[in-house]
């Protein structure tokens, strides 16, 4: 186990490196600078914060010294925040983003494992077209429309719900299931597809037969079985939703890390945009490596031995 950990944090480590490296490249091939657009600097001026971030220097010095600040944890301070470190940015808009996540995690979670459990269990029945219909609605409408549209219905016209910010619980509501609705749909049609495939296996008829009941042959056969595909795709998802989706929070006007992230890339802001970046890297990486571990922890036929690390 500690082998094969040990094994996944260096593929880690050597993504995280690739995206940080091509996204530091990337940026600096864009033109023009994160000062471009101070009209009322004089040149000299301009001159001078150029050297004092820094960006006088060749690519190639400028690279090796942000790596070796990023080993450090130290991300550098921001060019358009000013005396703000990228470090500070991320630790004051993360915790928003990441509760405006959970939140919407925890309904993804339950809604659609349960609305696919419920649609397998009743196939071709009402609960299963409307699972379906759900799952086409979240796949094929983005998150920013349905945002939009519950706006204008709940915020505008009916006034039931704040339109935007983040003060109260009212406030959570509308971003909360936005955000929320995609993941809905990918789990409801992941966990129907899986728990039909399951349904039909010989050692479901084998609890039938037993005589055990419906709830203990769904809760410790049919589930236990049928969740394992729906694991795989519950990494990127988690890390997404947790880091802040920028277009939800940015519609809702969320002071999360997404405004940041949106706002940077507009003003070429080279260390927080590489920041961030590296930040959301390495927590979607983490998550595609706890899902490879909660493999062998869920389903005993697949084990984390020697041999398979």
């Amino acid at each position: 186990m500690v082998k094969y950990i040990g094994k996944k944090l260096l593929y880690a480590f050597i993504t995280i490196w690739i995206v940080v490296s091509a996204t530091f490249f990337m940026m600096q091939a864009i033109p023009g600078d994160p000062f471009m657009n101070e009209k009322r600097v004089i040149p000299e001026i301009k001159e001078n914060l150029r050297k004092y971030y820094g960006l006088d220097k060749p690519l190639h010095e400028q690279y090796f010294i942000y790596m070796k600040n990023l080993m450090t944890g130290k991300l550098g301070m921001s060019f358009q925040y000013k005396n703000r470190t990228v470090n500070e940015i991320i630790t004051n808009g993360f915790p928003i983003s990441a509760s405006l996540g959970m939140r919407a995690l925890i309904v993804g979670l339950i809604a659609g494992i349960s609305l696919g459990v419920i649609a397998a269990l009743n196939h071709n029945k009402g609960w299963d077209r409307f699972s379906i219909f759900v799952a086409i609605i979240g796949v094929s409408i983005p998150g920013f429309v349905i945002a939009a549209l519950l706006q204008w219905v709940l915020g505008v016209k009916l006034r039931v719900l704040p339109v935007a910010q983040w003060k109260s619980f009212a406030h959570t509501i509308m971003p909360t299931f936005s955000l929320s609705l995609g993941l809905i749909a990918n789990l409801a049609r992941f966990m129907r597809s899986s728990m039909l495939d399951v349904v039909g296996q010989d050692y479901i008829k084998t609890a039938k037969a037993k005589g055990l009941s419906p709830f203990e042959i769904v809760w410790r056969h049919q589930l236990r079985n049928a969740i394992l595909p729906v694991i795989t795709i519950l990494g990127p998802w988690i890390a997404v939703i947790i880091t802040g989706t920028f277009v939800i929070e940015t519609v809702f006007a969320i002071p999360g890390l997404g405004k940041f992230y949106v706002q940077s890339i507009n003003m070429q802001d080279y260390t927080l945009i590489t920041g961030i970046t590296a930040f959301f890297g390495s927590i979607l990486v983490l998550m595609n490596m706890f899902v490879d571990i909660a493999y062998g922890l869920i389903d005993p036929r697949i084990r984390i031995s020697k041999r398979s690390s």
